[in-house]
């Protein structure tokens, strides 16, 4: 027939188990081509499910994806990666986000930092207290940081346990700490290091999950997959 009656569509998942399902439950519509793009900014798995079959070209219509949907604290700690933030408002946000952090603990480097005094050159000295909102000024020709009278070493790295991508693994990132004491004001922030690398190893963790679980005749390659799908479906993540 030009045009037989088929299954078609473009079906949309949210991680490895679901898209193994998917393809597994459609083997009799062609021979998948699983197709895979480790951009860092925006990576892509997808499979066309009919694109050949036995007769010849299939039609490609019948299209599923793995979307990359980044989870709310992914956005929260990429949304201040490399910002400098006025010391309250940093601890705030450490306050608000202390269960990411495991290395110190994110308690530990609450206190640490509520705590903390940093002295710049020029003579500015600042303290801040969360629960008051005080910050405390006084002047000082040095330039070191304080907890209470003792100098403390200001963790210049720390860790953070998070899921970049919903229904994924959690995975261990490394963070810079940085702060400036300079014309007046002290500022705070961090910088999360590898990040680019970090996608590469989750898009090569999924394809190898992939690869163990899909039919015998699919085909993987590095592309992008034509789209010429028709609906778009979207299936639940596998419980």
């Amino acid at each position: 027939m030009p045009a037989p009656h088929r299954k078609t569509g473009l079906v949309r998942v949210f991680d490895t188990a679901s898209f193994l399902n998917v393809l597994a439950d459609n083997r009799d519509a062609g021979e998948a081509v699983v197709y895979v793009d480790s951009n860092q900014k925006e990576p892509a798995i997808s499979a066309v499910m009919n694109g050949h079959n036995a007769g010849g070209p299939g039609w490609g219509d019948y299209v599923v994806t793995l979307d990359f949907i980044k989870t709310p604290a992914w956005v929260r700690w990429t949304g201040i990666d490399g910002k400098m933030l006025d010391q309250q408002a940093f601890c705030e946000f450490l306050e608000d986000n202390a269960a990411d952090v495991v290395q110190p603990s994110g308690a530990a480097l609450l206190e640490l930092l509520t705590k903390l005094e940093i002295t710049a050159s020029g003579g500015l000295k600042s303290k801040i207290d969360l629960h008051s909102g005080v910050v405390q000024f006084a002047v000082n020709t040095d330039h070191i940081a304080k907890v209470g009278a003792e100098a403390v070493s200001v963790p210049q790295k720390f860790g953070l346990a998070l899921a970049p991508f919903q229904c994924g693994k959690v995975w261990a990132v490394p963070a810079r700490f940085r702060y400036r004491a300079r014309e007046g004001a002290v500022t705070m922030g961090l910088k999360l290091e590898e990040i680019d690398r970090l996608v590469e190893a989750i898009v090569a963790d999924m394809v190898a999950t992939i690869e163990k679980g899909m039919p015998e005749k699919a085909k993987l390659v590095y592309g992008r997959a034509p789209m010429r799908s028709g609906p778009t479906m979207i299936a639940s993540p596998a419980r």
